[in-house]
């Protein structure tokens, strides 16, 4: 039986706290989403940052926003991850068709999702400092975690 609570990292920015919670375990409700069981998490500078009142986030939020683990569901409209899948997520939404993006820095996006934090997780969405994680598919990549995979034997 699939667990319906799980444990989360999550920051308070009125209280200021950063606590060990238990929430929800997110499930798929838009059809172009994936949740993504965390294998690994890395602690970024931002997140250093959000601590320290620096950086802007949400005003609870799960944080950590790099990340690696396994497809555990998808949507009914993705089509290029299954279940069981190894990946690795991009953490910022991007157009793909600016400047920035076309010259392969799509974390300085100015027209896409990231640009409008819409979806930048860990920061404004619920992040990967927690057992599961909902990201959108275009932001989930089996390519980089395979050759990762190959690059430590695992």
């Amino acid at each position: 039986m699939m667990a319906t609570m799980m444990k989360a990292l999550q920051w308070d920015a009125k209280s200021e706290k950063l606590s060990m919670v238990e929430v929800p375990v997110p499930t798929v409700t838009n059809p172009f989403d994936v949740v993504v069981k965390v294998g690994f998490v890395g602690v970024c500078g931002s997140d250093l940052l959000v601590l320290r009142k620096i950086h802007p986030a949400a005003e609870k939020v799960i944080l950590g926003h790099e990340f690696a683990g396994t497809v555990h569901a998808v949507g009914a409209m993705v089509s290029s991850l299954q279940v069981g899948d190894r990946v690795c997520v991009n953490p910022n939404g991007n157009c793909n068709g600016c400047r920035f993006c076309i010259r392969g820095q799509p974390h300085f996006c100015t027209t896409g999702k990231s640009a409008k934090n819409i979806r930048d997780l860990g920061i404004f969405w619920d992040g990967a400092m927690a057992e599961f994680c909902m990201v959108p598919a275009d932001q989930v990549s089996s390519e980089e975690q395979n050759l990762l995979a190959r690059l430590t034997n695992r």
